[in-house]
């Protein structure tokens, strides 16, 4: 206790506890400004938050491309059940389901275990027989529908949760 009452009652100590509150203050200005980062166990420092919004970005952008393919892909599905789609209900499906990925995205929690997939899975299945009754409650009660749903809640969300966690991997790599 007596060395701790020691180093506060010094002369030297206002200096020495001024200089470490101005080096922490240049410290945080300089990573916050880019000029350097650090990634360690639990902390990091710098151009995390730079990271974050390409990482997101990325994200969106594969989304974005991955529901455009997946919507013709569909089209062409409905066409060989014999049940030539209306194109607007399509996109208005796949809006829905663009709207609910991005808010995945957005919690940023993504990852491929089965059970989180399996639960993705079946919000996608809520969404699309939701978007789908608003416009037709009839074809719900189709099986051809109900199977190309099925399909699509489940093989879709596998393959895009997929791409997102390897995008979220390489960024994380690039970043560290």
């Amino acid at each position: 206790m007596e060395s701790v009452t020691g180093i506060v009652n010094s002369p030297n100590f206002l200096y020495l506890a001024g200089f470490v509150l101005v080096a922490i203050v240049v410290l945080a200005w300089l990573s916050k400004k880019g000029f350097f980062s650090y990634n360690g166990k639990g902390l990091k420092v710098g151009r995390s938050e730079n990271d974050a919004r390409i990482m997101l970005m990325r994200q969106v952008d594969f989304v974005g491309a991955f529901i455009l393919c997946k919507e013709q892909e569909l089209m062409t599905d409905f066409h060989k059940a014999g049940m030539p789609p209306d194109e607007m209900h399509v996109k208005y499906v796949f809006e829905k389901m663009l709207d609910q990925v991005m808010y995945w995205l957005l919690v940023n929690n993504i990852r491929l275990d089965r059970q989180y997939v399996q639960a993705k899975a079946n919000e996608s299945r809520m969404t699309i027989n939701a978007a789908i009754g608003e416009v037709n409650k009839r074809l719900l009660e189709m099986p051809q529908v109900q199977e190309i749903v099925e399909r699509i809640s489940v093989e879709y969300t596998e393959e895009l949760l997929s791409g997102l966690v390897q995008i979220k991997i390489e960024e994380e790599k690039n970043a560290g």
